[in-house]
């Protein structure tokens, strides 16, 4: 919910202050991502990964990088509500799914 000013009527403010980094970064065209992978990338490698990003979403993409070895292989990517799993780890929980049904 927004709140407008009084005095000029076109100030408008989240009530809820931890809203305002997500209003500023929509306003600067800027998403966050977060990439998860299995081993380190490289400079190159998360520059490449986030002009790809940034193509698809059409956006600067602003990312933080978790390494998480249990995913064995590849990397999940998260921007907003868009998670893009391309691990091993997640193929492997579909192949033991399927093989269940």
């Amino acid at each position: 919910m927004l709140i407008e000013s009084a005095a000029s009527g076109s100030a408008r403010l989240p009530r809820d202050p931890d809203a305002v980094p997500a209003l500023k970064d929509e306003a600067e065209g800027v998403a966050g991502g977060g990439i998860e992978s299995a081993f380190p990338m490289t400079d190159g490698q998360l520059a490449e990964l986030a002009g790809v990003l940034e193509k698809r979403f059409g956006r600067r993409i602003e990312t933080t990088v978790v390494v998480d070895p249990a995913l064995i292989g590849g990397a999940r990517i998260t921007v907003g509500d868009t998670v893009v799993d391309g691990t091993v780890q997640a193929q492997l929980q579909a192949m033991a799914r399927d093989l269940r049904a």
